[in-house]
């Protein structure tokens, strides 16, 4: 397999963000996001905490944990539905820029058949955590994947990888290169490989590669919150010119610089959290806007 790797430099990219004087929210894109089953609503908030942060104008949940709060008293702005009733025509109601799909979700079959229906919906769509889980136990929803015709982005850490791929989280980590081309030969969709130097790739040609971001992002909600932001650049890409695929590398880019600068400022590594990175990614932008 011949393939070369490309260091991510997407960074300029965020000139394309700049806002002008007459910018209103429906130029920075409407997310959905739906996950945070019981026990896990925390992983959906920062999600939407990230898109609204790095800049979405219209944030929207559906929080599958039905005791969770319908409000996030530190961040009133995101809208949080139950998730309940015709939960596909209300997203469509919104008519998203993007959709984020799996945080904190549950890997049971009952949700399956709310992905089948999501799968179908023509919207780009980020894929994480809970919604891997399911796709790995379910070759209908695999197949979905592979037939869908709107932009598609996977999030998978090395576990959720080995579990797609039939393999171990540590035959991965040998060979990620070779493992990131293997999930996009697979499911045929943008594949974000998270990890130390995380890859992206949306072809056999080319594997993208991050050489920022350090061992204090080994925690949990770092991936939510580059899933949120990767909703965020995607829908604020479609008014500012920025690709779907572009808007994924500026994402992964800005993810992990903005974990760098806390570290620099003394934040960490031990003890970095999610939550303080998703205010860093904020500066992060308009120091380069």
């Amino acid at each position: 397999m011949a393939y070369s790797i490309e260091i991510i430099d997407a960074l300029n990219l965020l000139n394309n963000l700049a806002r002008k004087s007459n910018a209103h929210k429906g130029h920075n894109g409407s997310i959905a996001c739906l996950g945070g089953s019981s026990g896990m609503a925390g992983a959906i908030l920062l999600s939407a905490k990230s898109a609204l942060l790095s800049g979405a104008g219209v944030v929207h949940v559906w929080m599958m944990d039905a005791n969770s709060y319908h409000v996030d008293p530190q961040s009133p702005e995101i809208m949080i539905h139950p998730c309940e009733g015709k939960i596909i025509q209300q997203i469509k109601a919104i008519n998203p820029a993007c959709l984020v799909v799996g945080p904190g979700m549950q890997s049971d079959a009952i949700n399956i058949p709310l992905l089948e229906e999501i799968f179908n919906l023509d919207i780009p769509l980020v894929i994480d955590a809970g919604a891997l889980n399911l796709i790995s136990q379910n070759d209908d929803l695999l197949n979905q994947i592979l037939n869908r015709q709107t932009f598609t982005v996977i999030t998978p850490h090395p576990g959720e990888a080995a579990r797609l791929l039939k393999t171990t989280a540590d035959e991965v980590q040998k060979n990620r290169e070779k493992n990131c081309l293997k999930l996009n030969e697979k499911i045929l969709c943008t594949v974000v490989l998270k990890g130390e130097h995380t890859l992206i790739t949306n072809d056999q040609n080319t594997v993208y590669q991050c050489n920022d971001g350090n061992a204090g992002m080994a925690s949990a909600g770092m991936g939510d919150v580059l899933a949120g932001l990767m909703g965020s650049m995607i829908a604020q890409g479609k008014h500012y010119k920025i690709d779907a695929f572009n808007a994924c590398l500026l994402a992964v880019q800005l993810h992990a610089k903005a974990a760098d600068q806390l570290v620099d400022e003394g934040f960490g590594p031990i003890g970095l959290t999610a939550s303080e990175l998703v205010n860093q990614i904020r500066k992060l932008i308009n120091d380069f806007t």
